[in-house]
């Protein structure tokens, strides 16, 4: 729904009815009690039952719950502070500062020695990976050959957030660590500008893999009301995820006025 003004922001979210599939499977859930058959079967059904009705149904309703509650007006506040915004004055200069001269007056970058020697520097050497100066190899020799970093020693952590959700009373979450692996994987390292915008500079990298290892506390206080209920459940784990050709690619426009330029002297550049 709208908030009313013009054009219409969004001005709240409403579910119509439940609309939560539940599929869930659980193919290797087997428990096992050797010496006890009869309670071994009575047990998986209680268990499989469990896994496979009664946690998506609690998920699904704490899901349909959470988007159709009054959280949903965080959104409609949004939408009147960004309205609110729109509607104030600027408080740009008047006049704005003049652009840039007319294209004819910009340094060709493409054509540029300084610019072609930067380039062959990064071609030939950081992003050559049989060069004794790549990045790959500085990478190897100051963090190893696995490319590991750790990012304790920033101070962003320990990262803690605290959820509340319906039937499931509040989550904790605790991020201890983050590492980064494979950093020496760097395949594709290239600085260019393009005869065809030549006041556009291009930088490309691209690694095969990158992995990050993140150690998470997490704590998950059950509601005693809700269909899932027990004593509070505390874990502790490593949560790793691997991207492969990862690629990043940067373009910047600079405009330098070379009548400009040229009128100054050697000691103001």
């Amino acid at each position: 729904p709208s908030e009313g003004g013009r054009p219409p922001l969004p001005g709240g979210a409403a579910v119509p009815g439940r609309h939560c599939e539940q599929r869930t499977s659980f193919p290797q859930l087997e428990i096992a009690l050797p010496g006890a058959a009869a309670a071994e079967g009575a047990v998986n059904w209680i268990v499989k039952h469990f896994a496979h009705t009664l946690l998506p149904a609690a998920l699904c309703a704490a899901l349909d719950a959470a988007i159709s509650s009054r959280r949903a007006s965080a959104l409609h506040h949004a939408g009147v502070n960004l309205r609110k915004w729109i509607s104030s004055p600027s408080k740009s200069p008047l006049p704005l500062d003049p652009l840039p001269g007319q294209a004819s007056d910009w340094v060709d970058l493409a054509a540029n020695p300084a610019v072609s020697l930067a380039s062959a520097l990064i071609r030939h050497v950081l992003g050559n990976q049989s060069s004794p100066y790549s990045i790959d190899a500085l990478t190897a020799k100051h963090l190893g050959q696995g490319g590991k970093v750790s990012l304790d020693s920033l101070g962003f952590f320990p990262i803690k957030r605290s959820v509340r959700l319906p039937e499931f009373d509040r989550l904790d979450i605790t991020v201890r660590s983050l590492r980064l692996g494979h950093l020496s994987g760097l395949s594709e390292l290239t600085l260019y500008v393009n005869a065809s915008h030549p006041q556009r500079v291009n930088l490309a990298a691209s690694v095969g893999r990158l992995d990050a290892v993140v150690s998470v506390d997490l704590i998950v206080t059950p509601d005693p009301s809700s269909p899932l209920h027990g004593t509070t459940l505390n874990e502790t784990f490593d949560a790793t995820v691997s991207v492969g050709s990862l690629t990043a690619k940067v373009s910047a426009l600079v405009a330098l006025n070379g009548t400009a330029l040229m009128a100054l002297a050697v000691d103001q550049l």
